[in-house]
């Protein structure tokens, strides 16, 4: 490939802000609490949306979830008349556990949870590899005579730049099976995917023990 990524690299990091920025600000947004100070709003809002996460990890289905989630916040927009927003949110205690108060204590995989991690660190691994690819080809120009190969091969992947008379180097990329078999990683880990097995067990204690 013979292509100048100094463009692209710019686009990936203001895709990738932009992206970032959007999505926080829908989370604010979705789950602010009227009537609280930026400050309040903002602890407010990081705690409904890890309550909300919480939920999910519990099996409730999305209608259900919000419905719980509207009816903390509506509770915290009372408190917040009252003047004790503040002290309210200390009151609940961590989210995982009001979440397990509200909805039982089993737990269960949340495959959309694990798609959103997945999808997280392919824009961070494709943004990551734009812009050492720009980088090493910026060295390869820079330092390497025409004609010349330079090899590269930072986490699993290989890259190959060979510089030219004019235009920026041309240039191979190899990504291994491998370095696609570690995607399944951020996905175990969002999904939380060991839960098919903890359930599992845990059910059957249940059942034996009755």
């Amino acid at each position: 490939m013979n292509i100048d990524l100094t463009v692209f690299t710019l686009a990936s990091l203001g895709i990738f802000a932009i992206t970032i920025g959007g999505g926080l600000l829908s989370l604010h947004l979705r789950n602010r609490v009227p009537g609280l100070g930026f400050r309040d709003s903002l602890r407010a809002a990081v705690y409904l949306t890890q309550y909300e996460a919480a939920l999910e990890y519990h099996g409730l289905r999305r209608r259900e979830q919000r419905a719980r989630v509207n009816e903390l916040r509506a509770n915290l927009a009372d408190s917040a008349a009252d003047g004790g927003a503040a002290a309210a949110i200390d009151r609940l205690g961590p989210p995982r556990v009001l979440a397990a108060e509200v909805a039982g204590a089993q737990m269960v995989p949340s495959w959309a949870r694990g798609t959103l991690w997945l999808a997280a660190a392919v824009a961070v691994g494709v943004l990551v590899l734009v812009i050492s690819t720009s980088a090493f080809l910026s060295a390869v120009g820079s330092a390497t005579a025409p004609g010349a190969t330079a090899t590269w091969s930072p986490f699993f992947v290989t890259m190959t730049g060979t510089p030219v008379h004019s235009g920026p180097p041309t240039f191979t990329l190899e990504l291994p099976i491998v370095t696609l078999a570690l995607l399944l990683v951020p996905f175990g880990l969002g999904s939380r995917v060991w839960r098919l097995w903890t359930g599992k067990r845990a059910r059957q204690v249940s059942v034996h023990g009755h």
